[in-house]
């Protein structure tokens, strides 16, 4: 490549020149998380702009507003690429009472040719509002899962709903298609803060927010298997931890299999290092498919890495913590279901005084 060139941002993003964006971070004497904080932008974002990554063309109207410059002087390359993907855009609808403020990490593709981008939104008539929209896009797909995908897509508000209030489960404000049902919006409110999984890019967790947060994890499992549904997914890309008591919340209700007599149908499966054995395979499963998914996910957060299933002990083996935690976290990730606690009550009466 020339060495004039100037780089291209993939998915209609723009670059923000980091050296003169820290240039005047340092002379408003804050640091760049808080800069982030006053902005009002998320520091998963302000960690993109740090590695050179593209963002959103409105994340640089909210700086450059905030730094009292024009959008063009923060800018790499004053190109803005339109399009998540060239021949089907990802925009809010304009029905909506939002407006797209920045992406959220990365758009995902599923094995079953799913696309969805997951976006913070900002209210038209509010402002100072947001809410955590995520924008699938179902062009792609075959007629039946075009219409299977459709299902899964309700059962998030209907979780939501179920629980409305409890500190761990997500608020849903709507669910709705545009551009004739190519695009589906689930739109929650916003949760200040970042994923799990953005936390443990940095390492692990230290050990009181460990403790936290994954007692709170499985107060929401409780919740929802109180009410047969099972969460299926867990993973660290699907729970939030807010800002700034650093407290979990499991959100994406899309892959939940409810028993209450709701229609299930089996899924087009991705690589999931979280995922219990017997979800790809079995029709009849129970909560301890979620216990499992609890203990991978202990099991990052608190050495960093995820193993290879049937490795955590060896994994865990230099971490200090109690014997009794230690015991209920490799009980959980049993490889036969059978030999997992037999609910969520007893891992959580295990951890009960763990501090």
């Amino acid at each position: 490549m020339p060495k004039n060139r100037k780089r291209k941002p993939a998915n209609g993003l723009v670059l923000i020149d980091h050296g003169l964006l820290k240039s005047a971070i340092l002379d408003l004497g804050l640091s760049e998380t808080a800069f982030a904080v006053k902005v009002g932008i998320s520091t998963h974002t302000m960690d993109r702009i740090r590695r050179g990554e593209g963002v959103r063309a409105g994340v640089v109207k909210v700086i450059a507003k905030f730094l009292n410059v024009k959008p063009t002087d923060l800018l790499k390359t004053e190109q803005i690429w339109t399009g998540y993907h060239q021949s089907a855009r990802l925009h809010c609808p304009k029905h909506s009472e939002w407006d797209a403020d920045e992406e959220i990490g990365d758009p995902i593709e599923r094995a079953n040719g799913l696309r969805y981008q997951v976006f913070r939104l900002r209210h038209r008539q509010m402002p100072e509002r947001f809410a955590r929209g995520k924008c699938y896009q179902l062009d792609r797909l075959a007629t039946a899962e075009d219409q299977r995908v459709r299902a899964l897509l309700l059962r998030h508000p209907r979780v939501c709903q179920k629980f409305r209030g409890h500190p761990q489960i997500p608020v849903n404000l709507g669910v709705f298609p545009e551009n004739g049902g190519k695009i589906w919006w689930v739109i929650d409110d916003w949760t200040p803060g970042h994923t799990l999984a953005a936390a443990l890019q940095v390492g692990p967790l230290q050990s009181d927010t460990l403790s936290a947060v994954m007692k709170q994890i499985a107060e929401g499992l409780r919740a929802i298997h109180g009410l047969a549904i099972i969460r299926r997914e867990l993973a660290p890309w699907n729970v939030l931890i807010r800002e700034p008591e650093n407290s979990a919340v499991l959100t994406d209700f899309e892959q939940c299999r409810l028993l209450d007599g709701s229609p299930t149908v089996s899924p087009t499966w991705a690589e999931d290092p979280y995922r219990a054995p017997e979800v790809e395979t079995s029709t009849r499963l129970d909560g301890r498919a979620d216990l499992f998914s609890w203990g991978r996910v202990f099991v990052h957060a608190a050495t960093g890495r995820i193993p290879g299933m049937g490795k955590e002990a060896e994994e865990m083996h230099s971490l200090h913590l109690p014997a009794s935690i230690r015991e209920i976290v490799l009980r959980c990730v049993a490889l036969p279901y059978y030999e997992r606690p037999a609910s969520i009550d007893v891992v959580l009466a295990s951890i009960a005084d763990w501090k």
